[in-house]
């Protein structure tokens, strides 16, 4: 049996690829904070978060996947202090956020039980 939940959090990280992948190539080196090695370290963790999701139940998964946003934000905010606060500002946050979001949702959390509808807002410092 397929789960489209799986499938739906499979197309947003592709589609936060497609959109986050030539904006690393763009800032790679030009601007203050941004090397190839750390964009690597922060899609490798996005993908992970992402293979956590797809591993959670279908259903009644919410501390789970609240626990997925905590644990991403925290390596994310921790690599972003690495890079003075420069790796990850609003452009980057307004492409991440989102798609955290849209996962969640897909994964069964309600945006209505989180501050503006955003699950990520406690956890991320950037």
């Amino acid at each position: 049996m397929t789960d489209a939940a799986a499938d739906a959090i499979r197309l947003l990280r592709q589609a936060l690829q497609d959109e986050l992948g030539p904006h690393f190539e763009d800032t790679a080196q030009s601007l203050p904070g941004h090397t190839r090695k750390r964009h690597a370290s922060a899609v490798a963790m996005i993908d992970r978060f992402t293979e956590r999701l797809i591993a959670l139940p279908v259903s009644g998964a919410r501390d789970a996947v609240e626990a997925a946003v905590a644990t991403l934000f925290s390596e994310l905010n921790a690599l972003n202090q690495k890079a003075g606060g420069r790796l990850l500002e609003t452009e980057e946050r307004e492409m991440i956020v989102p798609f955290v979001i849209d996962a969640a949702a897909t994964r069964g959390c309600d945006h209505e039980l989180y501050e503006d509808g955003d699950i990520t807002i406690r956890y991320r410092k950037f």
